[in-house]
């Protein structure tokens, strides 16, 4: 069906949509509206998860250095 074209009878017509992937519950393309993209979540903005800080357990140090002292030797770094 073309793009301009009206629906088949009985489907309901949500619009004319200009962008690809746009659909009739959509802002237009992209995950946020434009001018929105740094919004809060209140204001239209979109959800970014974040979780704190974690430190790096001591041993996971040791095992990780460990790995680069043994990858560094194979390769003739140092």
């Amino acid at each position: 069906m073309a793009r301009d074209s009206a629906p088949p009878p009985g489907v309901p017509s949500y619009g004319r949509r200009d962008a690809p992937g746009e659909s009739e519950f959509s802002h237009g393309p992209g995950l946020t509206p434009k001018g929105l993209e740094r919004a809060p979540v209140v204001d239209g903005g979109r959800y970014h998860g974040l979780s704190p800080r974690m430190k790096v357990p001591d041993e996971l140090t040791a095992v990780s250095d460990l790995i680069a002292e043994r990858s560094a030797g194979e390769t003739g770094d140092a």
